[in-house]
C-alpha cells in the first residue's frame, strides 16, 4: 500500500513539474475561453461584433450614400441637417438628422438645396464626407 501511495505522490509531482508547476495566484484576472471552434460563427464575429464595412476595436464603421434636402446648416460648428432618403447600406429609414461635416464641404450648399451625399457612419452617428447639389 505504501508503494501505491508513493507512486501516486511521485506521479502527481512529475505531472506538476511537466506542466510548469502548480498554478500560482499572480493577482491577475484570468479568463477561460470555453467552447469549441465549431461553436464560433463562420465569419469570426464574437460578442456582437458585426462585419459590415470596416470594423475593429473602434467599433462598426460603414459607408453609405443617399439623396436629401438640406434643412439646416451650421458651418461654424461643422453640422448639417439633412432630410434624407432611406439608406439601406446603413439600415436607416428615410428621416431628418444632423450630421457632422467639415465646414469647407458646406460652403456651396444652402437650406432647401437637393443634394447627393456620402456619409461615414460610426457608433450610430455619421459624418458627411462628400456633398453635391443635384
Amino acid at each position: 500500500m505504501k508503494t501505491m501511495i508513493t507512486f501516486a505522490v511521485l506521479g502527481t509531482a512529475l505531472t506538476l513539474t511537466a506542466c510548469g508547476g502548480a498554478p500560482q495566484d499572480t493577482g491577475e484576472t484570468q479568463t477561460n475561453m470555453s467552447g469549441t471552434m465549431d461553436e464560433m460563427p463562420a465569419d469570426g464575429a464574437m460578442m456582437g461584433d458585426t462585419h459590415d464595412g470596416m470594423t475593429g476595436a473602434m467599433g462598426d464603421h460603414k459607408m453609405a450614400s443617399s439623396t436629401a434636402t438640406v434643412t439646416a446648416i451650421d458651418a461654424k460648428a461643422g453640422k448639417v441637417t439633412l432630410n434624407h432618403a432611406a439608406m439601406p447600406a446603413a439600415d436607416w429609414p428615410a428621416m431628418t438628422m444632423e450630421f457632422a461635416a467639415q465646414p469647407e464641404l458646406l460652403k456651396d450648399i444652402a437650406v432647401g438645396d437637393k443634394v447627393a451625399f456620402d456619409v461615414s457612419i460610426k457608433d450610430g452617428g455619421g459624418e458627411v464626407i462628400a456633398i453635391t447639389k443635384q
